[in-house]
């Protein structure tokens, strides 16, 4: 009994002293408490502070992206504001904006400041002489200041360290920009600088890029003007010196002589280009500093001196957008250039070489009856002048109403010998074919009729579109009458044309614009799936009445520059160039 007690005691004692002892507790939970609380307001800081960077981060990307709205924009307004006459801008307003903050995001949260200015040089490596300025709208100011107007510019610019240096990089920089006066360019320019600034919050980026204005077709590679070969030298059209300067005469030279002295490009505002005194001029983007030949930014042209007879003609600065003293009708059937006082209408006077020498001074001579000097006569050494292909199409194209073939770049559809029944081809039992013919040209754009053709419009917002294509006969029996390309169907073939009052899917045809792959743009597609060419290039059974002139044919679509029509003088989906940020 008294065993069993003491057992129970012992076993009492030992789970007393086996019991958790709680003494400190509650001071430890309180350090855990504060500790806890102490990050949590240290990390709550940490928190905070990556949030306010990203919301910098965010801000900045929305900066630059509002920046580069702002070109884009800045571009959209500049080709609206300059609408093409010819090859060459005809407007010459400046591009001032006429809200200076705009919007590049619904709710004011990002904006945009755009300003342009206007170079006859690249103005790609001028960038950091000119960031100083700001706003280039300013350049106008600038350049009618002179420089005092600078060093006050660059006096309020706080950002300027050394107005001194900036005060020298913006005058050089200035040395080919173009002024406004009365919100018109002194000039045509031939490059722009666009400058947006975008901002988002309190962060703010400036981007600059460069357009270039194209005022010179860059798909005319340039070629040979032969003048009428009757068994002697073959003489063509070329500069009187050797390295080309303005005032030199214009010369009947060999024709085996120097590209630089011979070849001639013919753009749309009917000049005579000597194409290597085009050649682009470069402003290094490190040093600023300008190199390249080109002393004559739009070239030298073949120019009259005065209209009297057997008067000179000369080389002289090609003037934009155009001169009369520098156009140039050519009329195919005549193989003559005729020449212009008022820009609208031949003045009677067309060039002629003064005798079938070589180095015979080039001269322009009045229409006189005899056919030595009579400007109508053909087979005629003094006056009747044969351009390569190569040399340009002149003002022919879509304004005109012609077609003009991408690879034969001076050659147009033409509705063979002006006769819609083909007999010249019937009659040798021939199937007839319409062929790529010399551009026919007038001061006024309006071309004799087989030479103009009517198509459907191609909607805004889409590439291309289906209908027919005619021309209307302008005298004889079938004059007032619509004729429409005929497709000869799925195999192919040569191409004519047929009333259009016929209907039917031979007559329907689909026009390319600018497609979303090369390979299809500008391509002019029957329903068979076939594309229209010139084929020439084929062999003799493909050449009209043995000469140089192309049949056109339907064959299988390639993607070719044969088979593509009325080509822009350039296309480019990337135009502005050089984006940089300052």
């Amino acid at each position: 009994m008294h065993a069993g007690v003491r057992t129970l005691a012992a076993r009492w004692r030992r789970h007393r002293h086996s019991r958790r002892n709680d003494t400190g507790s509650m001071p430890l939970a309180l350090l855990v408490t504060l500790v806890g609380v102490t990050l949590s307001a240290g990390m709550s800081g940490i928190t905070i502070g990556q949030f306010k960077d990203t919301q910098r981060a965010a801000d900045r990307v929305a900066a630059v992206n509002a920046a580069q709205a702002g070109l884009d924009a800045g571009l959209a307004q500049i080709r609206s504001v300059y609408k093409a006459v010819g090859n060459v801008p005809g407007d010459l307003k400046c591009l001032v904006p006429t809200v200076p903050v705009l919007n590049a995001a619904s709710g004011g949260k990002s904006d945009y400041k755009i300003s342009v200015g206007y170079f006859l040089t690249d103005p790609a490596g001028l960038v950091s002489k000119l960031a100083p300025i700001g706003d280039l709208n300013n350049i106008t100011g600038l350049l009618t200041g002179g420089p005092s107007a600078v060093n006050n510019l660059l006096n309020t610019v706080t950002t300027t360290v050394n107005t001194v240096t900036a005060a020298t990089g913006v005058t050089d920089a200035l040395q080919s920009a173009l002024g406004c006066v009365n919100g018109k360019l002194s000039q045509v320019p031939l490059y722009a600088l666009l400058r947006a600034e975008g901002t988002s919050g309190t962060a703010s980026r400036t981007l600059y890029a460069t357009y270039t204005f194209h005022t010179t077709e860059d798909n005319i590679p340039g070629g040979r003007i032969q003048l009428y070969n009757n068994g002697g030298p073959k003489l063509c059209l070329g500069a009187g010196n050797a390295a080309p300067k303005p005032g030199d005469e214009v010369v009947a030279v060999a024709c085996t002589s120097s590209d630089l002295r011979t070849k001639f490009i013919y753009p749309k505002n009917l000049s005579l280009v000597l194409e290597g005194t085009r050649a682009p001029s470069v402003t290094n983007a490190i040093t600023g500093v300008l190199t390249g030949a080109k002393t004559y930014p739009y070239g030298l042209c073949v120019t009259a001196t005065t209209f009297t007879n057997e008067a000179p003609v000369k080389l002289q600065e090609c003037v934009t957008p155009k001169s009369p003293l520098q156009q140039w009708s050519y009329e195919v059937n005549e193989q003559t250039y005729y020449a212009t006082t008022n820009g609208t209408s031949s003045n009677g006077y067309c060039l002629n070489a003064k005798t079938t020498a070589v180095n015979s001074p080039i001269v322009v001579r009045v229409n006189s009856g005899t056919a030595t000097t009579n400007c109508k006569s053909t087979g005629n050494l003094m006056h009747n002048f044969s351009p390569d292909a190569a040399v340009g199409a002149g003002s022919a194209g879509i304004n005109t109403g012609q077609l003009v073939n991408s690879k034969e770049v001076g050659r147009c559809l033409d509705l063979t010998n002006e006769d819609v029944t083909g007999a010249w081809f019937t009659s040798r039992k021939l199937a007839p074919a319409l062929i790529t013919y010399p551009c026919k040209q007038t001061f006024t754009s309006s071309v004799y009729w087989n030479h103009k053709w009517t198509a459907p419009t191609i909607p805004i917002g889409q590439y291309k579109v289906t209908g027919q294509i005619y021309t209307v006969p302008g005298s004889g029996t079938y004059a007032g009458k619509l004729y429409c390309l005929n497709s000869p169907g799925p195999a192919g073939g040569y191409v004519w044309v047929s009333a259009c009052s016929g209907g039917g899917n031979a007559l329907q045809w689909t026009l390319y614009d600018q497609a979303p792959k090369y390979q299809d743009s500008y391509q002019i597609v029957d329903q068979n799936g076939l594309c229209l060419m010139a084929a020439g290039s084929l062999g003799p059974a493909y050449l009209y009445s043995n000469t140089v002139w192309s049949e056109v044919i339907t064959a299988k679509c390639d993607g070719g520059e044969l088979q593509k029509w009325n080509v822009p003088a350039y296309v480019n989906p990337n135009p502005l160039k050089s984006m940089v940020e300052k």
